[in-house]
């Protein structure tokens, strides 16, 4: 495996963390409306 530049590292970190955080944001959301129309 090549050893990416920093710039390429962070911006693969960033991308990953967005994704973890929609995921986390999006199953939040889907569980409140859940309990709200239970």
């Amino acid at each position: 495996m090549p050893a990416l530049p920093l710039w390429a590292r962070q911006l693969g970190w960033m991308l990953l963390l967005w994704l973890l955080g929609l995921g986390v944001v999006g199953t939040l959301a889907f569980i409140i409306r859940l309990w709200l129309h239970a």
